[in-house]
């Protein structure tokens, strides 16, 4: 029963907070002293998580959060995610482009007593750059190759 409730703290939580923008609803997914690992960097606690969501929001305005698939045994949920949006705001130093995004990712989430404590999720900061237009793409990319393209 632990791990079915732990999985659903885990996508409740996504879904709401990253999905939906809830950011008062912090408080009930994550620990007081929750540490929150990805591409952006390391931070820790509620303030600095509601920086990101933030941020991100604001530059994705339509951001939508799908969460793939969830599995769990125990205290640790693993997840996969897919994000959607336009970037309509600026990310930190890049302007909007009003280029839609798809960005996938993976997590996973340590639980205890009810809450996250630990976060650490991997996502496409790369391919998300190419897409904005903030970073082009190598030629290799550009042409197929690594893509299943013969040489």
């Amino acid at each position: 029963m632990a791990d079915k409730n732990n999985k659903e703290l885990v996508r409740d939580g996504i879904r709401e907070i990253w999905g939906e923008g809830k950011l008062d609803r912090i408080d009930h997914y994550f620990a007081s002293d929750v540490m929150i690992e990805d591409p952006m960097g390391s931070q820790k606690g509620p303030k600095a998580m509601r920086e990101q969501v933030s941020m991100m929001r604001q530059a994705f305005p339509d951001m939508r959060v799908s969460v793939d698939s969830v599995i769990g045994e125990g205290d640790i949920v693993a997840y996969s995610f897919t994000v959607t949006g336009t970037h309509r705001g600026r990310l930190q130093s890049i302007e909007p482009s009003g280029r839609q995004v798809t960005v996938k990712g993976v997590g996973l989430s340590k639980i205890k007593n009810g809450k996250v404590i630990h976060d650490h999720s991997q996502w496409d900061l790369f391919g998300l750059m190419v897409q904005i237009g903030a970073i082009s793409p190598p030629e290799f990319m550009e042409s197929g190759a690594g893509r299943g393209a013969q040489a």
